[in-house]
């Protein structure tokens, strides 16, 4: 069995270790595999188990609000130039 990485303190992304989630036992088909689950802080607050698998590979790096959030500002900022290229050409959308 591998040696246990201690994530604690450490950051990955949004993301800040806090401690070892003490029940780390995800159900699979036919019995429960153990995997390293650890319970870290957003930068907005928000506090979650994370794998740490996922940590440590970068599929996890902050809360699912603070995902969503940024998408929210992408996209605006998108339609923001959309509207105004349109604004400054009319003729191609006449």
């Amino acid at each position: 069995m591998p040696k246990l990485i201690d994530l604690t303190g450490q950051r990955f992304g949004s993301w800040t270790v806090l401690y070892r989630d003490p029940e780390d036992y995800i159900p699979n088909t036919d019995n429960y595999q153990k995997h390293s689950q650890w319970v870290c802080r957003c930068d907005c607050g928000r506090v979650a188990t994370v794998l740490g698998s996922n940590l440590r590979q970068g599929h996890s790096k902050g809360c699912v609000y603070c995902h969503n959030k940024k998408r929210a500002e992408t996209w605006v900022k998108y339609h923001d130039a959309a509207r105004r290229y349109m604004a400054e050409h009319p003729e191609q959308y006449a």
